[in-house]
C-alpha cells in the first residue's frame, strides 16, 4: 500500500506540475497574449506609424506587460495631440482614441520685411511656425510674438479671443469662414480696440442683404465675446465689411 501511495503522490505531483507549466506557457510564452490588434479612431489625420512610434508600443508586447499610462504620456508629448485615451482589451488588443489639435487662427510677425506665420490651436498653443501661409484661417494681427516658438502658449488675454473664435467655428462655421482678420490695436497698457475684418463678399450678395448678414454676425460675435459693446463702423465702400468693438 505504501508503494502505491507514493506512486499516486508522484503521479498527482507530475500532473499538477504539468498543468502549472501549461498555465505558465499560456500566460507568459504563448503568442495568444501578444498584442496583435491596435485600433484607432477615425479622422485623426496623424499616421498610425507615427502614433505607434511616439507611443512606445513595441512589437511582441504581451498583454500583461502593456503600460497604457506610459503610452498616453508619450503620445501627449506630440503637439498635434490635444488628448488621448488608451484602453487595453483582453486578451490581445489596444484601442487608441486621439483628439487632435487643429489650428483655428494664424498670427504673424514682420521680421525685416519677411513674414513669419504662427498657426495657433484652440487652446492657444502654437502648433507650427512657417515662412509660408499654408492654411486658410482667420488672421490675428497686432500681437507681439517676438521670441515665440512652437509649443509656446499665447498670453491669457489673447487666449480668450482664440477660445471665443473657436466657439464661432464650432457653432457658426459659415461665419467663421467669413472672418478675414482680427486686429488688436493697442490703445494703452490695458486697453485695446478689436477690429474685425470680414472677407470680401460685396460681389457675392445683394446690398439689401448686407445689413441682415451683418446683424447675424454681430449677434454671434457678441455672444462669443469676439466684440465688446456695440460696433460703430460698417464700411462697405471697398467691398470689405469692418466691425469695430472696444475692450
Amino acid at each position: 500500500m505504501g508503494i502505491y501511495r507514493k506512486i499516486l503522490i508522484i503521479y498527482i505531483y507530475v500532473i499538477i506540475s504539468f498543468i502549472l507549466l501549461e498555465i505558465i506557457f499560456i500566460i507568459f510564452i504563448s503568442p495568444y497574449f501578444l498584442i496583435r490588434y491596435i485600433s484607432f479612431n477615425d479622422d485623426i489625420h496623424i499616421s498610425k506609424e507615427d502614433i505607434l512610434s511616439i507611443s512606445g508600443i513595441k512589437p511582441n508586447t504581451y498583454y500583461y506587460n502593456a503600460d497604457i499610462s506610459i503610452y498616453e504620456k508619450n503620445i501627449m508629448k506630440d503637439l498635434r495631440v490635444k488628448n488621448v485615451k488608451i484602453k487595453l482589451k483582453f486578451p490581445n488588443m489596444i484601442s487608441i482614441n486621439i483628439e487632435r489639435r487643429v489650428p483655428v487662427a494664424t498670427a504673424y510677425e514682420n521680421i525685416n520685411g519677411s513674414f513669419v506665420y504662427y498657426f495657433i490651436a484652440s487652446d492657444g498653443v502654437i502648433l507650427e511656425k512657417s515662412k509660408d501661409l499654408i492654411y486658410d484661417l482667420p488672421i490675428i494681427s497686432g500681437l507681439n510674438l517676438t521670441g515665440s516658438e512652437v509649443g509656446d502658449f499665447l498670453e491669457d488675454g489673447m487666449l480668450t479671443i482664440i477660445k471665443n473664435l473657436n466657439y464661432v467655428k464650432i457653432n457658426q462655421n459659415t461665419l467663421y469662414n467669413l472672418i478675414s482678420e482680427i486686429n488688436f490695436l493697442k490703445l494703452n497698457f490695458y486697453d485695446y480696440k478689436i477690429i474685425l475684418y470680414i472677407k470680401n463678399i460685396y460681389n457675392k450678395i445683394l446690398i439689401r442683404m448686407d445689413m441682415d448678414l451683418i446683424s447675424v454676425m454681430h449677434k454671434v460675435f457678441m455672444i462669443s465675446n469676439l466684440l465688446k459693446e456695440r460696433f460703430d463702423i460698417v464700411d462697405l465702400r471697398s467691398g470689405d465689411i469692418i466691425l469695430l468693438g472696444e475692450n
